[in-house]
């Protein structure tokens, strides 16, 4: 019997990147906001797992510095 289909967290990064990036771009969040681990998770109600895939993809577009488990917007 297969395992069942597990829902993708695909859309939930994607939805919580755009709301992230146009805080960024609009300057809701200015340069020098530091993001957490923990911040992230508690904002989005998400697990740390998905917060970690969020600050990769937001170190990608956004930062030019990132430590393990915090990001600040440049």
């Amino acid at each position: 019997m297969a395992a069942p289909h597990e829902p993708s967290a695909e859309p939930l990064l994607t939805s919580i990147l755009d709301t992230l990036g146009e805080q960024i771009v609009s300057g809701a969040l200015e340069p020098g906001h530091t993001f957490t681990l923990q911040d992230l998770s508690n904002r989005f109600g998400i697990s740390r797992t998905v917060a970690r895939e969020v600050m990769r993809a937001l170190c990608l577009l956004y930062t030019s510095d990132a430590a393990d488990d915090s990001l600040r917007v440049d």
